[in-house]
């Protein structure tokens, strides 16, 4: 199984009206060399798994350390 990362805006209105669609759209593309349209339903029977996170803001990290939940940070340089 091949693995594939891509990271992307979760609102971005301009370019996509669904950031996990739009994922799926673009890792598709890629595989597969094909164009699949926007406003074309995609065909995920070949898809074993889909894996998607999300970046958490720096204001919702404070809220949760003052409220001493416990929390974990990660942070990604470069995006």
């Amino acid at each position: 199984m091949a693995t594939r990362v891509l990271k992307l805006l979760s609102e971005d209105p301009a370019n996509y009206s669904d950031a996990p669609r739009e994922g799926i759209r673009r890792v598709l593309e890629e595989v597969t060399g094909r164009s699949h349209p926007r406003d074309e339903p995609l065909d995920t029977s070949r898809i074993a798994a889909i894996r998607m996170g999300t970046t958490v803001r720096r204001a919702d990290a404070d809220a949760c350390a003052q409220e001493q939940q416990p929390t974990v940070e990660e942070r990604a340089v470069g995006f």
